[in-house]
């Protein structure tokens, strides 16, 4: 009988990417690389690439070695894929097995080869599974690269099947999707176990019920046994459709957990009890096949997505010049546009977090599904690639380079921030190309994007009517930068935090960062915080701060559950609920459902 003591049930490094100290959680240090400059004729393409390896020591001291490729066509917030080895085989010796570089780099993933020591031990698991943990550790050390939480996948080829497997369901509420061609050994003993073991995002189910979307190849009894077991965590029936390579089961029209936004749940479940591929184009068939997902961070334990391209989802990519740096954003044109080009429409500027991009953003919230149907333009911006001296002053670590805002968090002036440069460029740019109100005009983010947003609501306030940060109130950051000038410009704002978000979360204690926040908007838009209207709705408890004319002027808004996200829902929510009822007059006055509010 398996010795399952010595696993590690918590999934805590899904979020390791949010530590940015100089020690990795379990204690060791993190590696420290030189790093060449960021190319400023192709500022996004990854500065680290090739196969690269690295070692990491157990509890006992024992040294492992593992091994990572890092294709050039990786993105900020990429895909991350770990890839267990069978046995008697490095990790190296996988890597130049197949055509490994051709094919991560055909699906933008950065692979992480994991080998065993000989082979796994399906008696003592324990120690192989701490040496996986603590590859993922490092591997999420952001020096090489910067995975994005919501595409990370697992791989298993030979007897590495099994590791893949059982690490996937152990971790599920962290991967998008697994596929394991070989020896998966999944065993009834172990199937019990996992039945017994509570999902990691939501304690009122088991790892049997967490949805997980996985191809599987074994035909023995154990592989059978793992198909069933797949089946009833995608809530799949018996009926089954078939392509060139797998029977696929899909959840029933019926299942649960599907998004009222979001429609049908998009597991799939894939068997084919002898694998009809091999090499190379095996390879690439499951590397395709997990990619196509997305686990996107909401309540318990996230939602399965289909990953959508910027193509797809009909974005225009517009290519800028602001401050000497060569940059980008995308636009959403609506059919409302297109049927009527003279007609004037809103303008929605949507800004993603700390280390992320905007096609990423645009796959999380969907603002451009809201905009074609409520009529208005969308522009997901992107920010530019830099290190992270100034953004973590004074902070030991210095991760690779990657996108973030300079939002003014190191207390410079940020008028001459190269990000407010590029705003007022791709404002411009919006306002001579397309029908814009600029009556209308509104500004989002998430985390360090809610930060951008509400440096836009400082420093150039009269461009926009309303303001909507989620994930991040500025008072976080220090107090020089946070004061709103005495301009007597009104800044409506709606804020949103989750429950278990970054900081103090959806809590508004006094003389707490939160309020502080709250309270010096509620001061900009002569509003008093603590005549605010209090109330919940489902998973929302909102207050609502009015001024004398009732006109609601500052919201912040708790979410039961969450973290730290943003989702399709709350994009939604704003629009309807905040955004189109506030529009900015030509003296810079705001006018709340047509009527003018007064200064």
């Amino acid at each position: 009988m398996a010795n399952y003591g010595y696993f590690y049930f918590q999934s805590d490094f899904n979020r390791l990417w949010d530590s940015l100290g100089e020690h990795l959680p379990d204690g060791n240090p993190r590696r420290q690389i030189a790093h060449p400059p960021v190319d400023p004729e192709d500022p996004y393409r990854m500065i680290h690439t090739g196969f690269f390896q690295g070692a990491v020591k157990n509890q006992q001291g024992e040294e492992r070695e593992y091994g990572f490729y890092v294709p050039p066509t990786a993105r900020h917030a990429g895909n991350l894929a770990f890839i267990f080895t069978g046995a008697n085989q490095t990790a190296e010796e996988l890597y130049q097995t197949y055509d490994w570089g051709r094919i991560l780099e055909k699906y933008e993933t950065v692979g992480v080869f994991i080998a065993p020591d000989g082979d796994w031990d399906r008696e003592e698991p324990g120690k192989d599974m701490d040496f996986v943990l603590r590859v993922l550790q490092e591997a999420q050390d952001n020096q090489y690269f910067i995975p994005s939480v919501c595409s990370h996948y697992a791989l298993g080829l030979g007897s590495g099947a099994y590791m893949a497997s059982l690490f996937s369901i152990l971790y599920g509420s962290t991967l998008a999707a697994f596929a394991v061609a070989g020896e998966s050994g999944f065993t009834q003993e172990l199937a019990e176990l996992l039945e017994s073991l509570p999902s990691d995002g939501d304690p009122g189910i088991s790892k049997a019920e967490c949805p997980l979307p996985a191809w599987i190849m074994d035909g023995s009894e154990d592989g059978k046994r793992l198909l069933h077991f797949m089946r009833r965590a995608n809530q799949c029936g018996e009926a089954f459709l078939q392509n060139d390579v797998a029977k696929i089961r899909t959840p029933g029209l019926n299942a649960g957990g599907a998004h009222p936004m979001q429609g049908l749940r998009a597991e799939q479940v894939w068997y084919s009890e002898k694998e009809s591929l091999s090499g190379e184009e095996l390879v690439d068939r499951m590397v395709g096949f997990v990619t196509q997902y997305r686990r996107w961070r909401d309540r318990g334990n996230g939602d399965i997505q289909l990953s959508v391209s910027g193509e797809s989802m009909g974005l225009i990519r517009r290519e800028i010049t602001a401050g000497g740096l060569k940059r980008h954003f995308h636009i959403y044109e609506p059919s409302a546009y297109r049927k009527h080009p003279d007609r004037k429409l809103p303008l929605v500027i949507a800004s993603h977090g700390f280390s992320c991009n905007g096609l990423f953003f645009a796959e999380n919230t969907d603002w451009h599904g809201v905009a074609e149907e409520r009529e208005f333009f969308v522009v997901y911006t992107t920010a530019y690639p830099r290190f992270n001296e100034r953004f973590f002053a004074g902070g030991p670590y210095k991760m690779c380079p990657t996108a973030w805002w300079d939002s003014g968090v190191t207390g410079e002036d940020a008028y001459a921030s190269d990000d407010i440069l590029y705003f007022q460029e791709l404002l411009q740019v919006m306002k001579r190309e397309y029908p814009i109100d600029t009556s209308r005009i509104y500004a989002t983010g998430h985390s360090n994007g809610a930060g951008m947003t509400q440096c836009l609501m400082r420093l150039m306030p009269k461009e926009f009517a309303a303001f909507a940060p989620v994930g991040g109130v500025e008072s976080y950051l220090p107090e020089s930068s946070v004061k709103v000038p005495g301009d007597g410009v009104q800044r409506p704002v709606w804020y949103m935090m989750g429950e278990l978000d970054l900081g103090e979360g959806w809590n508004l204690t006094e003389g707490g960062r939160n309020l502080t926040g709250v309270r010096t908007l509620c001061a900009c838009n002569h509003t008093d915080w603590n005549q605010a209207r209090r109330y919940e709705n489902g998973i929302y408890r909102h207050a609502v701060s009015c001024n004398e004319e009732q006109v609601p002027m500052v919201r912040f808004t708790g979410v039961k559950g969450w973290p730290h996200t943003y989702t399709r829902e709350a994009a939604r929510m704003i629009w309807d609920e905040f955004f189109c009822k506030y529009s900015r007059n030509e003296d810079g006055t705001i006018a709340y459902m047509g009527h003018t509010v007064k200064g």
